[in-house]
């Protein structure tokens, strides 16, 4: 069975997919993990990371930064143009996703181009949850989502809390397992979104 990983931090930052990895990797599993680099505090634990999944699992990782510039600029026009659309279009799925996170762009964009089957798409962090329904659709695969934190009260700003309860709302529905770092948040995730109790569980 192969698993496929993403995320739109890295793996410094990103300490439960990092935990998941190793789970399934120490199962038997073919794992294949995308997620991205910065050039940033979190750099050194990223690598140190890394170190420990080579030769474990295949990872793929894309640039988040400024460099190179092309698929930066271009990210950050689909980010804005997306919070345009909005206004026409208010329940895209596609347009929520790269309204929430710039690099949620850069990730589906990655995603179209591996030429692997995967089992399992397994997203972390609200900027990874269009890209992985969406390959998951397309492939024929069955989708897992983690809840890292509760991502609408990331932010204070009105408007923005309304588009990524909106994003959850046309997405969780749709995944095979969902799970949630404490009971606390799972519980205003349940608020959102109503979903069968097997179907979504707490995990710590």
């Amino acid at each position: 069975m192969h698993l496929l990983f993403i995320t739109t931090h890295n793996l410094g930052t990103n300490p439960r997919i990092v935990k998941e990895v190793q789970l399934a990797v120490n199962e038997g599993y073919e794992v294949t993990l995308v997620c991205f680099t910065f050039n940033n505090w979190s750099r050194m634990n990223h690598e140190e990371i890394k170190k420990t999944l080579k030769n474990k699992i295949t990872l793929i990782e894309i640039p988040g930064n400024r460099k190179p510039f092309l698929p930066w600029l271009m990210s950050t026009i689909v980010f804005e143009g997306a919070r345009l659309l909005l206004n026409i279009l208010p329940d895209n799925s596609a347009l929520l996703s790269w309204a929430c996170n710039k690099r949620s762009w850069l990730l589906n964009e990655h995603l179209k181009r591996l030429d692997k089957k995967y089992d399992w798409v397994i997203a972390h962090n609200i900027g990874a949850f269009y890209p992985a329904l969406n390959l998951a659709q397309k492939n024929g695969a069955r989708m897992g989502i983690d809840l890292e934190d509760y991502h609408p009260g990331e932010t204070t700003i009105p408007k923005e809390i309304r588009r990524s309860e909106k994003l959850i709302k046309h997405i969780l529905p749709n995944a095979d397992y969902v799970t949630a770092a404490s009971p606390l948040i799972l519980e205003e995730y349940k608020k959102l979104v109503s979903l069968d109790s097997d179907e979504l569980f707490s995990q710590g």
